[in-house]
């Protein structure tokens, strides 16, 4: 076997690194990375492939961030789609990515399942249990649960959805009609409108930087910005509070970002009753948010979003000022963050 080669996804042959991708994330994801991959990461050069003897032995990903930690901007990544092919399996060539993203930036983020928390402590990683991944359920027989169980278990969830359903429709008419109070859709707004709300943060949060180009980029830039709705609160000449919202095709809606003066009860209040007369209005079926603290959390479960599951964040950085900082302090992430916002 040759020495292993690290190379950019731009350096690799195309049709290659898609079959590579289809088989281990599945054909909607490899499809949306060989159209997108390069918007998603920024940068061919943030998807690294390692390949041997000619042939794609793995592949990672990062996507460079820059994270408020303890008052100071730092560089960071967010840490994905790490896989070795198992015929390539046992040759360091899992320490050879490791080494390479390790070398990137001062802090590594991620969000991961149980199994890769755990593996993660072992290595030294600091993990966080404490978010939320909230559920709002407009029509009983959307929720996931409910299409995935089978047998007799399937059969009385279906059942009970269906008896449900009659009652559910006269929730979302009710939802709709609600009036939005101090808050208001912005059909176009630019990425220096947003950053001014952005900049109302809670001071001390570890949260994204939300910069001018970062809200670019991600929202403004996305390949598929004609799904977004944006969603202001507060006085509307200086708006405090921002929402992002997802509708997907197929009735689920996705909050991937909420940003601003989150400790304004009132002004959140109106910015997610708004948001979710909206999804009910047209015609969502379930609407999901990541809540990483016990303010939006609560806030989210008083406007019905009352299913829940646990969520996971896991950091890594040879400073140690700064893995205390981020173990102890209050953090803020959303959907928008990292991969959370699934390719499809």
């Amino acid at each position: 076997m040759s020495e292993p080669r690290a190379l950019s996804a731009g350096q690799v042959d195309r049709q290659a690194l898609h079959h590579f991708l289809e088989r281990f994330f599945g054909p909607t994801k490899a499809d949306f990375l060989d159209r997108h991959g390069d918007w998603w990461h920024r940068g061919p050069e943030n998807r690294i492939v390692l390949e041997v003897d000619g042939e794609i032995a793995g592949y990672n990903a990062v996507i460079p961030t820059r994270c408020e930690v303890a008052g100071e901007t730092i560089d960071a990544v967010w840490w994905m789609d790490l896989v070795i092919a198992p015929e390539f399996r046992g040759r360091r060539l899992q320490s050879l990515l490791d080494e390479d993203v390790r070398s990137r930036a001062r802090l590594l983020l991620g969000f991961p399942n149980e199994l890769a928390a755990k593996i993660h402590r072992n290595h030294g990683w600091g993990v966080r249990e404490d978010l939320r991944a909230r559920l709002l359920p407009l029509d009983p027989r959307a929720i996931g649960a409910v299409q995935r169980a089978s047998g007799a278990r399937g059969a009385a969830l279906r059942t009970g959805a269906a008896a449900l359903t009659p009652a559910a429709a006269l929730w979302r008419r009710w939802l709709g009609s609600r009036s939005p109070g101090k808050a208001w859709e912005a059909v176009q707004p630019t990425a220096e409108e947003l950053r001014a709300v952005a900049q109302l943060g809670p001071k001390g949060t570890v949260t994204s930087s939300r910069g001018t180009e970062d809200l670019r980029w991600r929202y403004l830039e996305c390949p598929y910005r004609r799904e977004l709705r944006f969603f202001f609160a507060g006085d509307p000449s200086r708006p405090r509070l921002a929402l992002v919202l997802r509708q997907l095709p197929g009735g689920t809606a996705r909050v991937l970002d909420i940003f601003g003066s989150l400790d304004d009860g009132g002004a959140l209040d109106d910015l997610l009753k708004l948001a979710i007369a909206e999804c009910a209005g047209g015609g969502a079926t379930q609407v999901v948010a990541l809540a990483a603290s016990a303010t939006l959390s609560a806030a989210l479960r008083r406007r019905g979003f009352f299913l829940s599951s646990t969520g996971r964040f896991c950091w890594w950085s040879a400073d140690r000022a700064i893995m205390e900082a981020i173990a102890q302090g209050p953090f803020h992430w959303c959907l928008g963050d990292s991969d959370n916002d699934e390719p499809r």
